[in-house]
């Protein structure tokens, strides 16, 4: 007799490979000091700057432990994993206000958004590696996952792929601009997971999409165009008093776009394809009782 039905077993492996990914991050943390001082300089960009290669290595290291745990749910729970591992750094740098400080005394207005947008940047490039491994596993067939019990997905065209990708940035930006009202850290990765999730699971749901998609990528472009749009509002300002109508975009910090981000995505994806599984099933049905 089973106790725990598949979807119980699977929530039991995702959680307990975010826990363990979390924990490994936490005292990874600890060990290298990130940051020098906790609650404050949040960037990795004021660390060493060896700070970069232990998170990708640790980030690399998270994805392979997480597939181990929970890959037979999804090729890409580790992916999953690893993004909810990296937001203990998130978690122990603090706000964004100590970061953006710092940055005014030691890097200058409106240059420390550059510096944000550039760590975002190279943040996104460590997620799409452990993305296109994991899906080069997948496609060698190494890994295997209850994606392959999913209706086949319609493979778009690239022009379908870049449309849906662009729409589903627009709908994370516009509930990132909603749900970041201020710069705490619990609101800033509230906000960006939320308002990844619902990206993804609206676009994915209406709109195109491959299996193997890039839905991780739309929250970290909506981060380097909130710093972008702050570095351009911050010219020749003296104070971190953000304005414009994208200030909100600027309050999360890069490794909150980092690991909110691609963790709600990836969740949004998902419960995307779970409900068109629901909806080809209910038609199927339909089918067969219309032709009896």
């Amino acid at each position: 007799m089973n106790l725990l039905t598949p979807y119980q077993r699977a929530r039991i492996l995702l959680l307990s490979a975010s826990i363990v990914c979390f924990c490994i991050f936490w005292w990874t943390g600890v060990l290298f000091r990130i940051p020098l001082h906790p609650g404050y300089e949040a960037s990795l960009l004021q660390q060493p700057a060896s700070t970069l290669l232990v998170v990708a290595i640790v980030l690399a290291a998270c994805a392979a432990i997480g597939t181990a745990i929970a890959g037979m749910v999804r090729y890409d729970a580790g992916l999953l994993a690893g993004a909810i591992g990296l937001a203990a750094l998130s978690a122990r740098g603090g706000a964004s206000d100590y970061t953006i400080f710092w940055g005014l005394s030691h890097v200058g207005s409106p240059r420390i958004f550059l510096m944000l947008l550039f760590e975002t940047a190279g943040l996104a490039v460590m997620v799409g590696a452990c993305a296109w491994a994991l899906g080069r596993l997948y496609r060698a067939g190494i890994l295997k996952d209850r994606e392959c019990s999913l209706p086949p997905p319609h493979q778009p065209s690239a022009a379908e792929e870049v449309s849906t990708l662009a729409i589903q940035t627009l709908l994370t930006g516009l509930c990132v601009l909603l749900l970041s009202r201020s710069t705490a850290k619990q609101q800033a990765l509230a906000a960006v997971g939320i308002s990844a999730f619902a990206g993804a699971a609206l676009s994915a749901s209406f709109f195109p999409v491959p299996r193997r998609s890039w839905c991780w990528l739309p929250p970290m472009v909506v981060g380097m165009i909130g710093y972008a749009a702050a570095y351009r509002s911050m010219s020749g300002a003296p104070a971190p008093e953000l304005g414009g109508a994208l200030a909100a975009l600027a309050y999360p910090l890069p490794l909150d776009y980092a690991s909110a981000g691609p963790a709600g995505a990836v969740l949004g994806y998902w419960m995307a394809r779970n409900w068109a599984r629901e909806r080809q099933a209910n038609n199927e049905s339909s089918t067969a009782r219309t032709a009896r």
